[in-house]
């Protein structure tokens, strides 16, 4: 069927606001380690045997670093920026990736973690680059990107990114 993705795009956000509304939120233990809420769309999956070793040196990283800055990135589901936010309240998550998509999931499986410490940066890091960019800029037009507001930055000041 060629439309059934175009119209899963469409409903999308009206089915996670239903199901959301019909289920509510979720708390869980991610590898046994840290309680999270979760909205109720990724409430199914099994969160308690989800790679116990990672979550367990992302919260304990975090517990012995607060007011740290955690820098994830790559293509992962976003969980180690959830059990970094969980672990200590004044931790910050940065989170890199070059799939937009990815990021708004990624935003949707954090928007329960207390106070805006999540930044989602639109991007790739490769072996060699043009010119540095400033965090903050890069977030805030990933952000803009996404349709999102642009929130208050890192409450930390940032040095520039640079592959160079």
């Amino acid at each position: 069927m060629t439309f059934a993705v175009p119209l899963q795009e469409v409903f999308r956000t009206s089915y996670h606001w239903l199901v959301d509304g019909a289920y509510g939120d979720k708390e869980v233990s991610v590898g046994g380690q840290i309680a999270v809420r979760l909205p109720a769309e990724f409430a199914s999956h099994d969160w308690e045997h989800f790679q116990p070793e990672s979550a367990a040196a992302v919260a304990r990283w975090a517990k012995h670093h607060q007011r740290g800055i955690v820098l994830d990135v790559g293509e992962s589901s976003g969980i180690d920026s959830l059990v970094a936010l969980f672990s200590d309240p004044q931790i910050e998550v940065v989170k890199l990736d070059s799939d937009l998509l990815r990021l708004a999931r990624i935003r949707r499986l954090c928007k329960l973690a207390p106070g805006e410490r999540l930044r989602l940066v639109y991007g790739f890091i490769g072996a060699s680059c043009t010119k540095s960019r400033i965090l903050h800029g890069s977030a805030s037009q990933s952000c803009s990107s996404l349709g999102w507001p642009w929130h208050a930055g890192l409450r930390r000041p940032v040095q520039p990114l640079s592959c160079c």
